[in-house]
């Protein structure tokens, strides 16, 4: 082995694979003889390495949840603030109206807020589609499900679904389930006597997450991580730095006597207990009577503990649970922001801009199958033009929806007063501003039944009289 090494450029090393001893690693860094940097013994970094971690059970997991608040706020606030609002389906209004009787009948939105409970707190979670088919090991097929044929959507966590002993996998690239086992065991663990069942991939809507990594390390590396497991130690943190802060109160006072010739009397048995026998006496009389009573010779003083700085401590390792979880201090901890002039609204929009990635790239893609079943058991077929939004998440206070339903309202105002944006596309940026963010209730339906009967505003007067409400066939006839 070779080695060329200048004072302050990089480390180069010329290693021949004969020389290389087995299971030793080699790598090129940065060295400086003169100040010490890269070298042993001079840079402590230089022995830095990673070692592995803790890995959590599911009962370890499950535990944490339920013994500490914050781990429970991780787990269960993204979840909730993604499913909370839901998704409005864009049809017609008698079956909108179908489509949602269906939801609520089955309790889709109930299932997968649970679903994605389990999904974050145990790395994994899944919605099996029951169809009526008794044996769950059979293919199920979305496009074959008649009216009312949907019988119900059953949660089941990761811990309940095993890769079943044929160790089959779908093969298919085409197929959602590409590369995961093809048939799964399914044991109820909320449900005694249920025994295990097989169950077909088609028939389950995995939630897992994170993109599950190929490692060797899991067998089961289609699930992913548990959202606790990256801030377990910060979640520790948190909780012994208030803990300790809750125990610092205890110690807020210590009295301080001051007594002569003390290390003498503590030389003889009963010199200590003549002195833990006084002190007893003193701490019964200040309890009882308000009082201390003092030698002569004695002297009292009190020692009150400082608390400065014990707060930031505190609020600094909630920042740090929060920055972790990407969920704002404020909606972790239920409290106003903190700071002048802090608003906290540029947290917020990155926190929805979180759970809209949740609704569109985890939720939307896994629910395929299960959101065609939906349609075909409220409508007994699928018609092309259905489709559905999300709507956006909201966790505003109404006196912040009202005021930005004013703002968005005065903003539509000024535009349609300059006529710099034409009437059609302002009349189009309003329905859909309308319709998403709830400002006037029930107006996508109101929307849909005037697109049924055909009508249409001319709006080239601010205040059209009734009249000039007509088909588009007799407007253009008046034309």
């Amino acid at each position: 082995m070779t080695a060329k090494i200048s004072a302050s450029t990089p480390r180069t090393k010329t290693v021949k694979a004969a020389d290389a001893a087995p299971g030793v690693a080699l790598y090129d860094t940065y060295s400086n003889l003169l100040s010490g940097l890269g070298t042993v013994g001079n840079d402590k970094s230089v022995i830095t390495g990673l070692v592995g971690g803790f890995q959590f059970s599911a009962a370890g997991l499950e535990l944490l949840y339920k013994t500490d608040f914050m781990a429970r706020q991780v787990v269960d606030v993204p979840a909730d603030d993604a499913t909370r609002p839901w998704r409005v389906w864009n049809a017609e209004a008698d079956k909108a109206s179908k489509l949602f009787a269906e939801e609520e009948r089955l309790r889709v939105r109930d299932r997968v807020r649970q679903a994605l409970k389990h999904a974050r707190l145990f790395g994994g979670g899944a919605l099996i589609i029951h169809d009526g088919e008794q044996d769950w090991s059979k293919p199920f097929v979305a496009a074959s499900v008649k009216r009312g044929g949907l019988k119900a959507v059953v949660v089941a966590s990761r811990s309940e679904l095993t890769a079943n002993a044929a160790n089959q996998f779908v093969t298919d690239p085409a197929d959602p389930h590409y590369g995961l086992p093809m048939l799964w065991n399914y044991q109820s663990k909320r449900f005694v006597g249920t025994g295990n069942k097989v169950v077909h991939h088609s028939r389950l809507v995995l939630l897992a997450q994170g993109d599950g990594i190929e490692d060797t390390l899991r067998p089961d590396w289609w699930w992913g991580e548990p959202v606790l497991q990256t801030m377990a130690q910060d979640i520790a943190n948190a909780s012994g730095a208030r803990s300790a802060a809750t125990h610092l109160m205890q110690e807020a006072n210590v009295d301080v006597i001051r007594t002569q010739g003390l290390l003498t009397r503590m030389d003889t048995e009963q010199g200590r207990g003549q002195l833990i026998a006084a002190a007893h006496m003193m701490k019964q009389m200040k309890s009882n009577f308000s009082m201390l009573m003092l030698d002569k010779d004695q002297e009292y003083s009190r020692n009150a503990f400082s608390f400065t700085g014990i707060k930031d401590i505190v609020e600094t390792q909630h920042a740090l649970v929060a920055a972790a979880a990407d969920i704002p201090i404020t909606r972790l901890l239920g409290r106003s922001p903190a700071g002048m002039n802090a608003t906290g609204e540029s947290d917020l929009l990155n926190y929805f801009s979180m759970l809209t990635a949740i609704q569109s790239s985890m939720l939307s893609p896994c629910m395929a199958a299960l959101d065609e079943a939906i349609i075909r058991s409220a409508l007994g077929d699928k018609p092309p033009e259905i489709w559905y939004d999300w709507r956006k998440p909201d966790v505003l206070t109404e006196e912040q929806r009202v005021k930005h339903a004013e703002t968005r309202a005065k903003t539509f105002t000024t535009w349609a007063s300059s006529g710099s944006v034409p009437e059609p596309v302002l009349e189009a940026a309003a329905r859909s501003v309308l319709t998403e963010t709830g400002d006037l209730p029930g107006a996508e339906g109101a929307y849909l039944e005037w697109d049924a009967a055909g009508n249409a505003v001319d709006f080239k007067d601010t205040d059209p009289p009734d009249d000039e409400i007509r088909p588009p066939a007799q407007a253009g006839a008046a034309a």
